[in-house]
């Protein structure tokens, strides 16, 4: 705790305000005058953090730093996978559309899975909330294993043709 002038609800006062200002934004001078937490700000603030967690984990798994190439991905990746589906109510799928039909469902099966461990965090709202444990194994495609899996054997290299 610092002594300082601080904002809180629109009012400068003279207070111990903490060093960590993560919470900022869910202070409230309790009966004393002194700095506590507002609870309910702080789930609110904490469910902010969880989210964008979450998102730098997706950004991670699609192998892109920013949310516009993110959500460019996705769609096209959806798309691919609407076509695959398309085919394979017409003809057979080859080997290769196989092997992309498999990554493109593990790559879904991915995001699903950070995104349930988000909505799972949101009610818990640990404070270690971007320890790793909260989170599914594996921050970026595994697709050596999702192709093994998927075909029974290891395609050497194989890029996800999205772009």
């Amino acid at each position: 705790m610092t002594d300082t002038k601080v904002m809180i609800d629109g009012v400068e006062v003279d207070a111990a305000a903490p060093i960590d200002r993560t919470f900022r934004d869910a202070w409230v001078l309790d009966a004393n005058d002194i700095i506590a937490l507002d609870p309910d700000k702080v789930r609110l603030k904490r469910t902010a953090l969880i989210k964008a967690e979450a998102q730098n984990r997706i950004l991670k798994l699609i192998g892109v730093d920013d949310l516009t190439m993110c959500i460019i991905k996705q769609l096209n990746a959806n798309m691919r996978a609407n076509e695959l589906n398309d085919a394979r109510h017409e003809r057979a799928l080859t080997e290769q559309e196989q092997i992309e039909a498999a990554m493109l469902r593990g790559l879904a099966d991915k995001i699903k899975a950070v995104r349930a461990a988000s909505d799972a965090l949101e009610i818990s709202s640990p404070e270690d909330y971007a320890d790793n444990k909260h989170w599914p194994a594996g921050a970026y495609l595994d697709t050596s294993a999702m192709l093994k899996d998927a075909v029974g054997r290891t395609v050497p290299s194989f890029t996800l043709g999205v772009t």
